[in-house]
């Protein structure tokens, strides 16, 4: 992730500010946002 520094601060914000709005389903959805644009990502 040395890459995309603030694209992965943005991840982990997104990600705890879900997590304590919607919970382990809010967590789980953002995750799987994020690896899908990993993965779009890795594909190129």
């Amino acid at each position: 992730m040395d890459h995309f520094p603030k694209q992965e601060e943005i991840y982990v914000e997104c990600t705890s500010m879900i997590g304590e709005v919607w919970g382990i389903l809010g967590m789980k959805r953002s995750m799987l946002v994020c690896s899908v644009k990993l993965n779009s990502i890795i594909s190129k």
